[in-house]
């Protein structure tokens, strides 16, 4: 989610992050404010928004693939 909202524009993402029990201490990225409640709410958003479209164009290659016949050897 950080990256979703560090790729805002106008924001700035700074601050520590905790990954399995260890601190680690991250840069300060951007030109603008710190995000805010609305701005993680539109990460949330643009999230699930991106993972709904990745999961449709799966679902329609895998019907694609299975719906196309194999193409013979030698043939064309």
């Amino acid at each position: 989610m950080r990256g979703a909202v560090r790729g805002g524009p106008g924001r700035t993402a700074r601050g520590a992050n905790a990954y399995h029990g260890q601190v680690e201490r991250r840069p300060e990225m951007g030109d603008g404010r710190a995000p805010g409640v609305g701005d993680v709410r539109r990460a949330v958003r643009l999230s699930g928004a991106v993972t709904s479209a990745a999961a449709v164009v799966c679902a329609a290659l895998a019907w694609w693939t299975r719906r196309t016949p194999p193409r013979r050897e030698g043939a064309g």
